[in-house]
Parts: C-alpha cells; sequence; structure tokens
C-alpha cells in the first residue's frame, strides 16, 4: 500500500498513513472493492491497546469477523467486547490471528466463532487489537466514508479516540446462518396414530446433466437419521440415500420407532437429520450410505441441498388433529456431532440390530396417507 502522508501520535505509538491508490451481515462499513480501495491504513505499536467501535446493524450469533491487518509479525491478538461508558467492557470472544506479514494490500483476515455470541442490533461493541512484542501493524480504513478515526491507550478500558474526522477500520461481522444440513423436528402422540417425515434432495449440490439413467452421477447427498426419547436417549439411527430432485419418506412409528435400541416404544420423539455428500471425500457421486449415519464427519456436513418436512398428532377433542411443518435447521455443535455419530455407531456396533430404523422409501406422504 503506497504511502503518501504519515502523521504519529508520539504517546501511544500510533501512526495514520493515507495510501494511493450467503452470509447475513451483522455490521459492515466496506464495499465491494475493499480493501484494495481502502483510502488510507492506521499504523503502530500495539503494545498499547488499538481498538474500533461500531453499532450492530442486525443481531444474530456471532460467525465471522473480517478486517484487513498487516504485521512485521504475526500472530496477533484480537478481542470482541461489549461497551461500557463508550469504552470496551467484557470480552465476549477473542482470537489469537494468524496476519499477513506482505501484500499491497493484504488478503483481509477472517477470524470465525467458535463461541458465537449473540450480538443484538443496534447495540455498540468494540474490535480491540494488541500485540505482546513491540512491532507495528497496520489496519486498513474503510472504503465507505464512515468517519470515527481509531481509539488507542495502554489499558483496554480507558481508550482515547484520535483521528476522528478519518474512517474508522474496515470491519464485517456475519451472523452464523442455522445450516440446512442439520435439521430437526418432533413427532407426538405417537400411541395415537403414525407421524410421517417426507425429505428431499433439492439439487443444491448438482444434478446429473442427463438425469439419473445416463452418465455420470453428482449431488446425491446421505441424509443420516437420529431419533430421540423424551429421556434423551437416542433410540434409533439410519441413514437414507437420496439423488437430486428425489423425496423420500418414512414413518416414525414404522420405521424409526417400531425396533428401538431400549426395546421401549417412545410415544413423542425428537428426529434430526444430518446430510452429508454420498461417495468418497464426500463427491456426491456414491450410490450407498452404509453407516453414515456413524462416520459422519464436519467436512462433509452439506451447507445447502435438505429439505424436510414432518407430520405430528395432536389431541383435540375425542379426537386428533394433524399438522405439518418444515423441519428447523440448528446449529451443529463439534460435541453434538461427536454424540450422536458415537452413539450411533455404538448401535450398529453392538445392539444386534435393534435401534437401527428402517430405511426411507421413495415417495412422499401426506398427513391423512395411511
Amino acid at each position: 500500500m503506497k504511502v503518501s502522508k504519515r502523521f504519529f501520535l508520539a504517546f501511544a505509538g500510533i501512526a495514520l498513513c493515507s495510501s494511493g491508490a450467503s452470509a447475513q451481515v451483522i455490521f459492515t462499513n466496506v464495499g465491494a472493492g475493499f480493501p484494495a480501495d481502502a483510502p488510507s491504513f492506521y499504523s503502530g505499536n500495539p503494545s498499547t491497546f488499538f481498538s474500533t467501535t461500531f453499532i450492530a446493524t442486525t443481531g444474530g450469533l456471532l460467525n465471522t469477523l473480517s478486517t484487513d491487518l498487516l504485521g512485521t509479525t504475526s500472530p496477533v491478538s484480537v478481542g470482541l467486547y461489549t461497551s461500557l461508558a463508550n469504552e470496551p467492557g467484557t470480552l465476549l470472544e477473542s482470537w489469537t490471528a494468524v496476519i499477513p506479514t506482505t501484500g499491497a494490500p493484504p488478503p483481509v483476515t477472517t477470524l470465525r466463532s467458535l463461541v458465537h455470541p449473540y450480538l443484538s442490533a443496534g447495540t455498540q461493541y468494540w474490535v480491540v487489537l494488541t500485540q505482546s512484542s513491540p512491532n507495528q501493524i497496520t489496519w486498513a480504513q474503510n472504503d465507505t466514508a464512515v468517519a470515527g478515526g481509531v481509539w488507542v491507550d495502554a489499558t483496554v478500558n480507558t481508550q482515547i479516540q484520535i483521528f476522528a474526522a478519518s474512517p474508522t477500520p474496515g470491519i464485517t461481522l456475519t451472523a452464523l446462518v442455522l445450516d440446512p444440513g442439520f435439521q430437526t423436528h418432533y413427532a407426538a402422540n405417537l400411541n395415537l396414530g403414525e407421524s410421517y417425515i417426507d425429505i428431499t434432495n433439492d439439487a443444491a449440490n448438482g444434478a446429473a446433466l442427463a438425469g439419473p439413467g445416463f452418465g455420470a452421477q453428482l449431488g446425491n447427498i446421505c441424509v443420516n437419521v437420529y431419533a430421540f426419547d423424551p429421556s434423551e436417549e437416542l433410540v434409533s439411527c439410519c441413514s437414507c440415500l437420496v439423488t437430486p430432485d428425489q423425496t423420500v419418506n418414512l414413518g416414525v412409528v414404522a420405521n424409526l420407532t417400531s425396533k428401538t435400541l431400549t426395546g421401549v416404544v417412545p410415544t413423542s420423539v425428537t428426529v434430526k437429520l444430518l446430510a452429508t455428500l454420498a461417495g468418497a471425500g464426500g463427491s456426491g457421486t456414491g450410490s450407498i450410505c452404509n453407516n453414515s449415519a456413524a462416520t459422519a464427519t464436519a467436512a462433509a456436513v452439506i451447507p445447502a441441498g435438505l429439505a424436510a418436512w414432518g407430520t405430528t398428532l395432536h389431541a383435540q377433542g375425542a379426537g386428533t388433529a394433524t399438522t405439518e411443518t418444515a423441519f428447523t435447521g440448528a446449529m451443529l455443535s463439534a460435541g453434538e456431532l461427536a454424540s450422536i455419530t458415537g452413539r450411533c455407531a455404538a448401535i450398529i456396533g453392538n445392539a444386534s440390530g435393534f435401534g437401527i430404523c428402517a430405511s426411507c422409501r421413495t415417495g412422499a406422504l401426506g398427513g391423512s396417507k395411511l
């Protein structure tokens, strides 16, 4: 980044340097050309704290924080804070960020949240940098003329604003989109009748050019099914191959609870669907899904392509009423993935066939189908 002028603030070790030159967004102050069109950058010695503040435009669970940093050394510490009396307050999440040490401009650094704190719309937050060694880093300004300068001080909770008329550092925060590859639903009053599940592969991962009967196949998914009783016990698991544009179905009573691990038939269950690409290495070309409910990995979970609906019975007077609703997207944590696949593996390996649900049938079923 070409430097045309530089201003030093001695007590803080900060310099302002002018240069020539689908996710839901919680906040951004950068345009499509960032960082190449960033008008300037801040540089300094962040053995002091070096920060910017913003007000969230929309609310959501934090997914990523992106900004443009360049260091003479790496890594740098980055923290996301609440605001208290217009200063950084409570630390929400921190990262040890490996940042570029070359580039003009350097590539954007994107930090992925592991904690997923909820950021509220209209609420002020802070992004704070520091570095243990006395080496300079540069922080690119936003390219949309959002003014506010940068904040510095030797302690995190006593930040002082400098260069207030200049653009703030460019940052973007995105919200976690609940993964369509992991969905959940429930079925109730199973002692009174059947509930049905319809599952579709919407071909978001591709489809055979000439259809399923000709040429190379792709976009096939394994829909891994997990049924839990009211005591949170995994009572059955199985997997279904679903090809692009195909719909398959399951009966909760007929397929998920007819041969449970415990031998007890629950009157209600929680059903979770986890979709992975079929085939070696997640190629989508596979035609079988044997044991995939026990071997699914986070890398194999598809971000899109699964759609599912479920019916359930509701007591109504002397009879029942049936409703059908879509499955709900859920956040798949590492702990949950390890739990459901591990317990399913134990069922397959040790339960002599109990707890392995019957696989899907082709076609869709409605709430009145018997």
